[in-house]
């Protein structure tokens, strides 16, 4: 819905914010191994559910987007 907005970092950081007063909603320090990876490629769902990030070497994590649980 264009809401919320989801970024991710060479340094693992993953922030989930409001499109319209850039606050943050949430934030993840993640470790991709081996370490320095980071997040190349950041996406939240339609529904805003889960986050899903792609490392440098193709690695793909899932995450419950209100728990950060890791879900793949």
């Amino acid at each position: 819905d264009g809401k919320r907005i989801v970024n991710g970092a060479e340094d693992g950081k993953i922030i989930i914010w409001y499109a319209d007063t850039k606050d943050i909603i949430r934030c993840l320090s993640h470790s991709l191994e081996p370490r320095g990876l980071g997040c190349f490629h950041t996406i939240i769902s339609s529904d805003e559910k889960r986050v899903a990030c792609t490392s440098f070497d193709g690695t793909l994590k899932i995450w419950d987007a209100e728990t950060w649980e890791l879900v793949f």
